[in-house]
């Protein structure tokens, strides 16, 4: 079996993992996506994973989502597919800010 290593960019563009270099770091340290590691052993180069861990988490979670949501939140429950570009909360966030200068102007 031949394994090859993903970038984070590839992670992205390959396997639709849109995640901030953070989120990744947070899923890594909770256990809840496999450790990257730097090929060169500086501290400074780029994270790599492993593409058949990847895969093998990835199918893990779709296992664990495919059956029924009893008990406790799994450890894929956050790697939901999302879409390039989607920020959820930008329209909260909006809305807030609207609420906010219309009750500034009433007073």
């Amino acid at each position: 079996m031949i394994s090859r290593l993903l970038t984070r960019h590839e992670l992205k563009t390959l396997k639709g993992i849109h995640y901030s270099p953070q989120h990744l770091d947070r899923l890594a340290k909770t256990g809840k996506f496999p450790r990257p590691f730097k090929p060169s052993g500086s501290p400074r180069g780029l994270n790599h994973w492993w593409e058949h861990e990847i895969d093998q988490h990835l199918e893990n979670c779709a296992k664990q989502n495919a059956g029924p949501n009893e008990g406790p939140a799994s450890a894929c429950d956050e790697l939901q597919p999302v879409k390039p570009g989607c920020n959820p909360g930008r329209k909260e966030r909006r809305d807030r800010s609207n609420k906010i200068k219309t009750e500034a102007q009433a007073s």
